[in-house]
């Protein structure tokens, strides 16, 4: 009984210390991966495609390869260069999988990733990219089955209607989204804020009437850096433009560092 005992303990140590193992690599990964954002954000970058390429070509991740490939399709949207080759090679799949493993704490992890496509689609829309937003979605949707438990991935969905004018335009979501009716989905606890603000914008663009906590909450959303982003490919940051205050500055920091560095361990609290 005692042998059997040991073997059990030395069992559950291996997996601790896997477990370890596995968390500290990502953290790693994700420190190279935050400071590409902050490259990525800055006004004045030059070179950021150059950053994206060579942060792609550094690391030996599947995975935040194609995170670096969301971004490195945003630049090239943005300098309104060839864009097809990074187009053809995402693949969301690495974000959702291991191997052909589904690892639901990866979702969570890369629930910031949905944020930036979002962006993605936005700079498309406003470029006339119709093939972009297009592929952008049907690349996720070979994942719908699994995804359409999730918040994050039901906002991107609506942002891609409302832009391309299908079904409601994502209507019904995006309002029941901001009304909290989101109990039977689960979501990163700690961006749910930044997703429902981001509803309220893609309601803005699509000229459905905001009450004025919407409205402040808009303006929460363009001070933050990838909020500024989104609200001026939408032709909003002009009439719905940052506002300063000690709680909008609170929750713009508390925003974007979940988006730059979202590595906590996954518990079963998310889906509350």
């Amino acid at each position: 009984m005692e042998a059997v005992i040991l073997i059990g303990l030395g069992l559950i140590l291996i997996f601790v210390l896997l477990k370890n193992r596995d968390l500290s690599k990502r953290v790693k990964y994700n420190k190279a991966y935050v400071a590409l954002f902050n490259e990525i954000v800055k006004e004045e970058n030059d070179h950021a495609l150059k950053d994206v390429n060579n942060y792609i070509a550094s690391t030996d991740s599947i995975e935040f390869q194609n995170k670096g490939r969301i971004f490195k399709l945003f630049i090239e949207l943005d300098q309104e260069i060839e864009y097809e080759q990074t187009l053809e090679q995402l693949d969301f799949k690495p974000l959702f999988y291991d191997g052909d493993k589904l690892k639901t704490d990866k979702i969570f992890y890369n629930s910031d990733s949905f944020v930036w496509v979002i962006a993605t689609m936005a700079r498309a829309r406003k470029h006339h990219k119709q093939d972009v937003l297009d592929a952008v979605m049907a690349k996720l949707e070979v994942f719908d089955d699994i995804l359409k438990h999730f918040v994050e991935y039901n906002v991107a969905k609506s942002a891609y209607k409302m832009f391309t004018e299908k079904d409601d335009r994502g209507v019904e979501f995006l309002k029941d989204l901001i009304e909290g009716n989101y109990a039977k989905l689960q979501y990163d606890k700690h961006l749910i804020g930044i997703y429902k603000k981001i509803a309220i914008a893609l309601l803005a663009y699509g000229h459905e009437e905001l009450d004025d906590g919407e409205k402040d909450d808009l303006r929460m959303l363009a001070s933050s850096l990838v909020g500024a982003i989104i609200t001026k490919d939408l032709d909003l940051y002009d009439e719905y433009g940052p506002v300063v205050t000690e709680e909008a500055n609170a929750e713009v920091i508390e925003c974007e560092e979940t988006l730059e560095e979202n590595t906590e361990e996954v518990k079963e609290e998310n889906k509350d």
